[in-house]
């Protein structure tokens, strides 16, 4: 019995190691994601695109694009043209955020402008 509780304590010894060596790595790679290193396995930092436009520029710089490609072009492919428009970095988390907003946009525009969407989901070609 004597052995046993030995085992237990210095079982519950290492766990609390464990634990105390978890949270040290884990403060670790916060102050490297601060300082801007690549931390694997860390969640990226969600993008906002909240605030990015003037009043009216989302929809016009949209309409601008659509007016260029008269065969059609996806809400990925404005937002890409949009961020170098804008000189902004093209990091693929923000494009993605930039996607979704133009594809909003191009949602909410449908039916003012007599857009036609072919296809669906992701890959849909939008035209004037």
């Amino acid at each position: 019995m004597r052995r046993r509780d030995e085992l237990a304590g210095e079982v519950k010894h290492f766990q609390d190691m464990a634990e105390t060596k978890r949270r040290d790595l884990d403060h670790i790679n916060q102050a490297l994601a601060i300082m801007g290193y690549p931390v694997p396995g860390a969640k990226p930092k969600a993008v906002r695109t909240s605030g990015l436009f003037f009043k009216g520029e989302l929809p016009r710089m949209t309409l601008e694009q659509l007016r260029a490609a008269p065969e059609g072009i996806t809400a990925r492919q404005i937002a890409v043209q949009i961020t170098e428009a804008k000189l902004w970095e093209p990091e693929p988390n923000f494009i993605s955020a930039l996607t979704a907003k133009v594809g909003r946009q191009l949602d909410k525009m449908r039916k003012r402008y007599h857009m036609v969407m072919e296809g669906s989901g992701r890959d849909c070609v939008w035209r004037l």
